[in-house]
């Protein structure tokens, strides 16, 4: 999704929807990368050496992109040699777009953590109300009460959280927003170079791999860089819904965004998205092309 080819002033996004792959595999169905104002905002683990260690096993995660983790686990197509690679079109895949708007919807059922024990899907469905912003609406489905966990890696050095809003705060660039539809329950934190339980809040640094060569050698510190990652959880019985506005924005600028999920429309999802200056928008997300309008 692009707002032009004019300049690095352009907004873009990627939502990765297709297949597993046939090697260099990772479990990132359902990623989401956003670029804007000269910037990647929203960006991902990237990859790393071909070895057994924690910082391998990160890369290849669902953890270290920007996705859904269900009771913990990652996603876990590994083994599953049907989602690696398809003749056809993929069946759960949508687009459409109009000179106003883009739309997509991906679709992960595959099963999450070891053995596939974790039977639930999630549809990732993303508007881009052109040129500004990006409405992106999770819906998981199935059985019982499951703990969903969405990560938004910040390609930027600090953030802040207010309220279900989290954004970059870096001085002097362009900056992003993440604003989640405030759900009863729903927990908000910023997780930066953790290593333990497990490692989360990096990206690749100027040398992430290929840096060393020397048995025993650790990878230089400069080879990966510590970053604010966005992590939104909620406990909640299924079906449960997660919506957000994702808005990059160019430097020295603060806009306050916030949105709000509607009643249900038939079946899709009404958001009201409240922009700066108090500007409101109603985002009917369906599976075509939705539209965006005034209230009222």
């Amino acid at each position: 999704m692009r707002s032009g080819w004019r300049g690095p002033d352009e907004r873009y996004a990627l939502l990765e929807a297709g297949p597993y792959g046939f090697g260099h595999q990772h479990e990132d169905k359902l990623n989401l990368i956003v670029y804007g104002y000269g910037r990647e905002h929203v960006s991902d683990a990237g990859y790393y050496d071909y070895d057994a260690s924690a910082w391998r096993r990160y890369v290849l995660s669902t953890r270290g992109h920007n996705t859904l983790r269900i009771d913990g686990q990652d996603q876990h197509r590994a083994g599953l040699t049907a989602t690696y690679v398809t003749s056809t079109p993929v069946a759960d895949l949508a687009w459409d777009t109009s000179p106003d708007l883009d739309y997509a919807c991906g679709v992960y059922a595959d099963g999450y953590g070891p053995g596939w024990a974790i039977r639930v899907t999630h549809r990732r469905e993303v508007v881009f109300v052109k040129p500004d912003y990006f409405v992106v609406v999770d819906t998981v489905e199935g059985e019982g009460a499951h703990t969903i966990e969405s990560l938004f890696h910040l390609n930027h050095d600090e953030a802040d959280v207010e309220g279900s809003v989290a954004r970059s705060v870096d001085p002097g660039v362009s900056n992003v927003l993440v604003a989640a539809a405030p759900v009863d329950g729903l927990q908000v934190r910023i997780a930066k170079g953790e290593t333990a339980p497990e490692v989360q809040g990096f990206i690749p640094g100027e040398r992430w791999h290929a840096s060393w060569r020397t048995p025993g050698a650790t990878p230089p510190e400069h080879g990966k860089r510590e970053v604010p990652t966005v992590v939104y959880t909620l406990r909640a019985r299924l079906p449960a819904k997660l919506a957000y506005v994702v808005m990059p924005y160019p430097a020295k600028q603060r806009p306050e965004v916030t949105c709000r999920l509607l009643p249900p429309d038939g079946e899709g999802t009404a958001l009201e998205v409240t922009l700066p200056g108090g500007q409101r928008r109603v985002i009917l997300v369906g599976r075509t092309v939705t539209s965006a309008r005034r209230p009222g």
